[in-house]
């Protein structure tokens, strides 16, 4: 078996069948792979759609969330092609995507990880690989340097946004919705890390395959369509404390908890500056209140998280 396609599904049965449908759509007598369906217990019938419309994909059922890293190594020690495809529900894959990350991964044997041009509904880009975190990263998110406000280019820069995404790169790593890897590679240094139960589960296995000889990638011949996540402001605000949990747990694990600790004060401090000089935007438009407001409330729950946090630091 040439590869596998690993999908995590939690109650995207409608965003479901579009991936499943797009990547069957790329199966020919040439190109053999298997699908593996994992549903962290949803309540919205995703099973039974699988089931009835898709009855080759091979079908793990679990019985509550057990978090993103965990569901995908349930699918990873089944798997049987030589590559491996962690693919994310709400994404469709375009023309030949799936053949051709494979065979650059075949025509690049250093190559431990490699991730594809992330579209969005609209065909505009959507960014995908990342340089490994840092604390100048950190004051670079917390201020907010990188909003189109700014555009700073040394913040473009650090978060890779201000190069051309058509050429080859060598990159720290790429996001988890198309992740393809080298069986052989994940052999070499092991499955996810199950204590991130959402995020950064991709930064930390590219950190792991960095430190073991290997390289990650981003190629832009492959395309697929990330709809994103579509949800209310409440569901945001649980996603981004998520987030920080598993960057924090990161710093914890690659640096030490002193870092960590570092890291955690100076998000803590430079969120609350930009909290308090957010209303400043409203002198160049003032018909941005709405969005000033939401940046706000998005700040404050930042900060809530940093200083509830009892763990990892």
């Amino acid at each position: 078996m040439k590869l596998s396609v690993i999908i995590v599904n939690w109650n995207t049965k409608s965003l479901l069948e579009q991936c499943l449908t797009s990547v069957f759509a790329h199966i020919t007598k040439s190109f053999p792979l298997e699908v593996i369906v994992v549903d962290n217990g949803s309540s919205d019938s995703s099973t039974a759609m699988v089931k009835e419309k898709f009855p080759t994909v091979k079908l793990i059922e679990n019985r509550k969330n057990l978090g993103f890293a965990a569901a995908n190594n349930q699918a990873i020690v089944i798997s049987s092609g030589d590559y491996l495809l962690l693919l994310n529900s709400d994404v469709i894959v375009l023309d030949k995507a799936l053949e051709k990350t494979v065979t650059f991964l075949e025509g690049n044997p250093e190559a431990g990880a490699v991730g594809c041009k992330l579209l969005n509904e609209d065909g505009t880009l959507q960014h995908s690989c990342y340089n490994f975190g840092s604390l100048t990263r950190s004051v670079v998110s917390s201020l907010g340097l990188d909003d189109t406000i700014f555009r700073n280019n040394y913040a473009l820069q650090s978060l890779l946004k201000n190069w051309n995404h058509d050429k080859i790169k060598e990159v720290d790593y790429v996001r988890g919705a198309f992740l393809m890897l080298r069986k052989k590679a994940i052999e070499d240094v092991g499955l996810l890390d199950e204590r991130f139960f959402m995020y950064a589960e991709e930064a930390d296995m590219c950190y792991r395959l960095n430190q073991a000889g290997w390289k990650v990638y981003f190629f832009p011949a492959a395309e697929v369509t990330h709809l994103g996540r579509r949800s209310s402001n409440s569901l945001d605000l649980r996603a981004e404390s998520q987030r920080l949990l598993s960057r924090m747990l990161l710093f914890r694990k690659w640096h030490g908890p002193l870092y960590c600790l570092i890291h955690r004060i100076l998000i803590v401090t430079l969120t609350l500056l930009r909290m308090v000089l957010s209303p400043l935007r409203l002198l160049v438009d003032s018909r941005d209140f709405y969005s000033v407001k939401h940046q706000i409330k998005v700040q404050r729950n930042k900060i809530v998280t940093m200083l509830t946090l009892k763990t990892f630091c």
